[in-house]
């Protein structure tokens, strides 16, 4: 099945969209209000993704943490 995210012009009301849409033989899958926090572009990570999140602004701000530029340089650190 292939499906298709719309979002609905000014002054037409979800009731309405459907009415035209199954009109033309679209099968209606799933309806949903946009939240708030979708307007507004905020992406809400989950406890897991949060934690990785701060691990890695401390390790971006601690000066002891190795960078490599390629796997080689991996590598060789590995091996020493």
């Amino acid at each position: 099945m292939e499906t298709i995210t719309v979002a609905l012009p000014k002054g037409l009301s979800l009731k309405n969209a459907k009415s035209v849409l199954e009109s033309l033989n679209f099968k209606i899958v799933e309806t949903f209000e946009e939240t708030p926090r979708l307007r507004r572009g905020e992406n809400i990570p989950n406890e897991t993704t949060q934690k990785a999140l701060e691990e890695a602004e401390r390790l971006i701000n601690d000066p002891n943490t190795k960078y490599f530029t390629n796997v080689k340089e991996l590598i060789a650190s590995l091996n020493d």
